[in-house]
């Protein structure tokens, strides 16, 4: 049973409260930790889905506002952005199956094809303008999911370009903590968004955009009408049938075209316009 855990901020990684919570305990190492949160010394973290969380939420104070695995997964965790776009039963599997099984084997029942496929950040990222603003509201710097996003190069409250610091953002063997953002980040070399560059403001866009998707943990795909609607929207301009089958070359020589590589290099997802792949 944890006695006391610190409550989590607007929009904070899990990993991060956690990172918290080890700097009030002072464990010893990173087992003992791991032991107490998901009761595995040896447990593996995906910081972006961590699983084993029914664990975790049975051993919080039953008055703790983060006691609920639906709520962490809505609001401390990336999976409102990789589940927005699945069928209501799958994402419902996939939540489930959270409560007990650690989060990086799930990432090909999200639709991610697995961690070598999904180019993630691969160090924890920050706004200086965000830290400034969080010390000044809660006395202390901590990791926002929304800079963590695959995709997101960009502040979308301040626009200005994310930091990225020297933290790796998957577990590392050996290491013996998970470091909280205060002792590593700092609110100088603010550098902002150039909107007069299209690229740039792009980037601006498309992290808004999944911001929003952040903000409405309880969409997908069927809400979206997601294939009716981009089957009829792609149809509409002879980019595929209206049965729905794809014209690939032509549907990446159209995206490219709104998002040049130059735009999708700063995302790691470069295309290939013959045959639309990454």
């Amino acid at each position: 049973m944890i006695g006391a855990f610190p409550d989590l901020y607007p929009d904070e990684m899990l990993v991060s409260g956690w990172a918290r919570y080890e700097a009030w305990v002072c464990y010893p190492n990173r087992r003992a930790l791991l032991d107490e949160l998901f009761g595995n010394a040896t447990a593996p973290v995906a910081f972006d889905i961590p699983g084993r969380l029914g664990h975790f939420v049975a051993a919080l104070p039953l008055e703790h506002s983060a006691a609920s695995v639906e709520k962490l997964l809505a609001e401390h965790t990336l999976f409102p952005y990789y589940a927005a776009f699945l069928p209501q039963a799958q994402q419902e599997a996939v939540s489930k199956r959270l409560r007990n099984e650690p989060g990086g084997r799930l990432y090909d029942q999200l639709g991610l094809g697995g961690r070598r496929l999904l180019q993630l950040p691969q160090s924890w990222r920050y706004c200086p303008i965000c830290v400034a603003a969080d010390r000044a509201t809660f006395g202390e710097a901590y990791w926002h999911r929304i800079h963590q996003a695959a995709g997101v190069e960009v502040c979308p409250h301040h626009a200005v370009w994310l930091k990225t610091s020297e933290i790796p953002m998957w577990m590392v063997p050996g290491a013996v903590t998970f470091p909280t953002a205060e002792s590593i980040v700092d609110d100088s070399d603010v550098r902002a968004v150039n909107l007069s560059r299209p690229a740039e403001g792009q980037l601006l866009r498309l992290a808004r955009a999944v911001l929003w998707l952040l903000e409405h943990p309880g969409l997908n795909a069927e809400a979206f009408q997601l294939k009716p609607r981009a089957t009829l929207w792609l149809a509409d301009r002879a980019l595929s049938t209206y049965s729905g089958n794809l014209k690939q070359s032509q549907i990446a020589d159209a995206f490219m075209e709104i998002y040049p590589n130059d735009t999708l290099a700063q995302v790691s997802c470069v295309l290939d316009g013959s045959n639309g792949r990454t």
